[in-house]
């Protein structure tokens, strides 16, 4: 059986994506700050490889890599402070790298040939070679599709 791990799998969508893929013959382990097999708060960047580490030590392989956790804060455009504006970038575009990235490590190591699922809309931006930070944090890396490792966006 694959092992399939959701992120923000509480509620919405990501139960609802955690029951179609239980349905669907997978063991799934979901993460939230509550109501989840594993209880994490992605903010906390630095614990992010710990978080992966400890699921496949306690579940097995990962197959599986569902990035649905996300947040934001309903505040005036200038109204946003860098605290408010760094919390949502760290959930929704820093966490779901760095569990892709340890995620993939792992997939390589055990001989996995895998998905990671995120929502990252600007996959389908050109190319420059004058952004290579911003295409890095949002494209998937050659090395990875070479490794029979797939990822899939849904915006």
């Amino acid at each position: 059986m694959t092992l399939a791990v959701v992120t923000g799998a509480a509620r919405g969508i990501g139960r609802a994506i955690a029951a179609g893929l239980t349905g669907d013959g997978y063991e799934v382990v979901t993460v939230d700050r509550a109501g989840a097999d594993v209880l994490a708060d992605l903010a906390d960047t630095r614990a992010l490889a710990e978080l992966v580490d400890g699921v496949r030590r306690e579940h097995g392989p990962i197959g599986v890599l569902v990035n649905n956790a996300g947040t934001a804060r309903l505040e005036h455009f200038n109204e946003i402070t860098v605290d408010s504006w760094r919390h949502v970038m760290v959930v929704n575009c820093d966490a779901p790298f760095f569990l892709s990235q340890r995620t993939a490590e792992h997939m390589i190591a055990d001989g996995v040939e895998g998905r990671m699922d995120g929502g990252v809309l600007a996959d389908q931006m050109p190319r420059r070679r004058f952004m290579p930070p911003y295409r890095n944090s949002v494209s998937w890396p050659r090395e990875l599709s070479d490794r029979a490792l797939n990822r899939n966006s849904v915006s």
